[in-house]
């Protein structure tokens, strides 16, 4: 499996990719959004590994981007990331996320995510997107029109 892995961390990027080799996958890296695009565009990876705080260009408009483009928009996409809150998930998965991994991460993680993703069919990751998103909505409080609803009644207006 070609793989592309897009992340700032010098560190985290050796990891990823002396793990993802030993599996036998080609590791394609990437330390910026905005590269992270045009290889994504050009190489047409099978799966996607994305940071969410890059340099250039922050990991969701990357992954925003991808899901527009033709050539990468049924590419699988991993978010890595140190951004662990609910609302943040909601808006990886919103975003487009395959799958939402936080960081820190052990490379057993990753692979068994990776090999999750390969046994999925395109209509299986959609599913497994909407579920995440849907429990993650759920969980924040939004009505399906994407607006909070709100837990307390409304404030009296006026002095009281």
């Amino acid at each position: 499996m070609r793989i592309l892995i897009a992340d700032d961390d010098p560190d985290i990027l050796r990891l990823i990719k002396v793990n993802l080799d030993y599996l036998g996958h080609t590791v394609l890296e990437t330390s910026d959004g905005e590269h992270a695009i045009q290889v994504a565009a050009q190489e047409r990876p099978d799966l996607i590994v994305l940071d969410l705080m890059m340099p250039y260009r922050d990991g969701l408009s990357v992954l925003r981007e991808l899901a527009q483009l033709p050539e990468t928009k049924d590419v699988p996409v991993i978010i890595l990331t140190a951004r662990a809150m609910a609302h943040e998930q909601q808006r990886g998965w919103a975003a487009g996320a395959t799958e939402y991994l936080v960081k820190p991460f052990t490379p057993h993680d990753l692979a068994t995510a990776i090999d999750k993703i390969k046994a999925m069919s395109p209509e299986e990751r959609q599913a497994h997107r909407e579920s995440n998103l849907a429990l993650l909505d759920q969980f924040l409080g939004l009505s399906k029109g994407g607006h909070r609803v709100s837990t307390h009644p409304p404030r009296a207006s006026g002095s009281g």
